[in-house]
């Protein structure tokens, strides 16, 4: 789902929209680039904690940006906005700045917290965003007037959420008039052009002055320092330009520098248009192609015969097995030469194996102690093993056959079959999962109960129990007869259950009638697997001694 956030127009994010920084005095809250969401937006804002986006209705003096119409919030609007959970943070950079406040919402929500702004190293506002009673929500800057920066150099600001949520809508800047950027890269510590033979080697230097950011650009990229430095070795033959672009909020300026390198001669062999080796299975047939640059002749080497082009490709059918080289070798005119070979293997087809239990790929699921049987083909292998997770079955076995097993323990079984030739190796598996029986307990925290024990002080009844084997996940259904025969029906859930006062919705639960109490559970795993515990019981009197007072 497409995903926009409000913001500012950050300085960075202008640096790398443009092309050209014009001159910036006072920037308003605006969109983001359409099409990112909160966590993919760390080229300009970064993320720490829990960080959302939620649809917020609030009624302010703000505006919605034009990409939604532009319609004031005085009536009240509806938008998407960040929501920075409590602990949690958003931060950013700027250079040059001026004057920072941000945008985050008051409302009547106790949930709010306090947005801790900072700027520079500084807390510049601790706004508590609860208004107890308010309506609506609504945004206002904070601080304002906007706080006044005291250097032209990186500032990093930040919004930390304390105490509850804030939501935040936006960042309001303005920059510092400054000179435009200069900017000087050379190479090998010259303006170029440079010539080199492949492999080429050689160091990039530059420097610059006023610049806020500075970004490379055609055959390197990525942020760059103001003044460093790049060396580059074992450079392949081609033309590589240089570009660095360095910006400020006045402008930006570039320089570039651009390297020749030459290669020697070069040849590509390949068999049906792939590098080797590759292996065909017999008969096989195939083509093979070569391709050179810089060259001024080639010679045909090994399995590839006769009088050869500088590029051309040759048939080849019926090959038996075996290994067969096909070289070209190839020169420029001063005698540098390069040679390529492709290599194919031709071999037989390889093995295939297919495992079955019961007739089938498998898993499949059965109650310890198990029985099934296992069958197995194969096709082309000349010889074939077992093994399994248990260690059960191992060793050689014939090409295809069965095998039953009996009396198998719970647990999960892996058997696999695996059959080779001169080709290659096959291998097969199936899965068996072996679970215990159903089974379960339930239990009785108070074999003697007041009735309507609670009114007294005294605790009601809780049951407990468990589920064992079968296959989870598991349903428990708890009944409970009361002394006058009504029974009751609790639903439960998962290897562990309860029954309580709280859980079962009844304070006096197991305390409403006076005499013998009744509870069992029954049971049923996710296969349909039934099971009904044994009885517990419990007597509940009106007074706590038998007889009359």
């Amino acid at each position: 789902m497409i995903r926009k956030k409000y913001f500012i127009a950050l300085f960075t994010a202008l640096l790398m929209a443009a092309i050209a920084v014009q001159t910036v005095l006072a920037i308003s809250p605006d969109y983001l680039k359409s099409g990112r969401t909160y966590d993919q937006e760390r080229t300009y804002i970064q993320w720490n904690g829990s960080v959302a986006y939620v649809s917020l209705y609030h009624r302010d003096s703000t505006s919605l940006p034009p990409s939604e119409g532009g319609g004031s919030c005085g009536s009240g609007c509806t938008e998407t906005v960040t929501r920075i959970q409590s602990g949690s943070s958003i931060s950013g950079n700027f250079t040059f700045l001026k004057t920072i406040n941000v945008q985050v919402a008051t409302t009547g929500d106790s949930s709010a917290g306090t947005a801790i702004i900072r700027a520079c190293g500084q807390v510049i506002a601790s706004q508590n965003l609860y208004l107890p009673g308010g309506g609506t929500p609504g945004f206002n800057n904070i601080p304002n007037p906007a706080w006044n920066v005291p250097t032209s150099g990186d500032c990093t600001w930040s919004i930390t959420a304390s105490g509850g949520y804030v939501d935040f809508r936006a960042v309001t800047t303005s920059y510092r008039a400054s000179p435009p950027p200069t900017v000087d890269i050379q190479i090998n510590n010259t303006q170029g052009p440079l010539s080199q033979t492949a492999p080429g080697g050689y160091t990039l230097n530059w420097t610059s002055a006023n610049a806020s950011t500075c970004t490379a650009s055609g055959n390197w990229s990525g942020a760059k320092t103001g003044s460093g430095s790049q060396a580059y070795s074992n450079v392949t033959a081609g033309t590589y330009t240089y570009t660095l672009t360095c910006t400020n909020p006045s402008g930006s300026a570039s320089d570039s520098v651009t390297a020749y390198v030459f290669s020697p001669p070069s040849v590509d062999v390949k068999a049906n248009n792939l590098d080797g080796p590759l292996s065909f299975f017999e008969p096989s047939a195939y083509t093979i192609t070569w391709s050179s640059s810089n060259a001024s002749s080639c010679q045909a080497e090994g399995n590839l015969t006769g009088s050869i082009g500088l590029n051309g490709s040759q048939t080849f059918n019926n090959i038996l097995q075996g290994t067969y080289n096909y070289t070209v070798r190839c020169f420029n005119p001063v005698g540098a030469q390069v040679v390529d070979t492709v290599q194919i293997r031709v071999n037989p087809l390889p093995p295939t194996v297919d495992l079955r239990v019961e007739g089938g790929n498998g898993p499949i699921t059965r109650v310890a102690p198990a029985s099934y049987t296992l069958s197995w083909t194969s096709q082309y292998a000349t010889s074939c093993s077992a093994s399994s997770s248990d260690g059960g079955w191992t060793g050689s076995v014939v090409l295809s056959g069965n095998r039953a097993f009996a009396s198998i323990p719970a647990g999960t079984h892996t058997y696999t079959v695996t059959c080779t030739n001169i080709s290659g190796t096959a291998s097969d598996s199936v899965a068996i999962y072996v679970v215990a029986p159903l089974s379960g307990t339930i239990t009785v925290t108070y074999a003697r109960l007041l009735l309507f024990a609670p009114n007294l002080g005294q605790p009601a009844q809780t049951l407990s129990g468990t589920v064992t084997g079968g296959e989870p996940p598991y349903s428990i259904t708890v009944h409970v007869r009361v002394p006058s025969g009504v029974e009751i029906s609790l639903s439960r859930s998962g290897p562990t259950w309860s029954a309580t006062p709280q859980n079962s919705g009844d304070i006096n639960f197991g305390t409403t009638e006076q005499g013998i109490w009744t509870a069992w559970s029954d049971l049923t795993d996710s296969a349909g697997r039934t099971y009904r515990t044994s009885s517990v019981t419990w007597e509940v009197a009106w007074h706590p001694v038998h007889g009359r007072p």
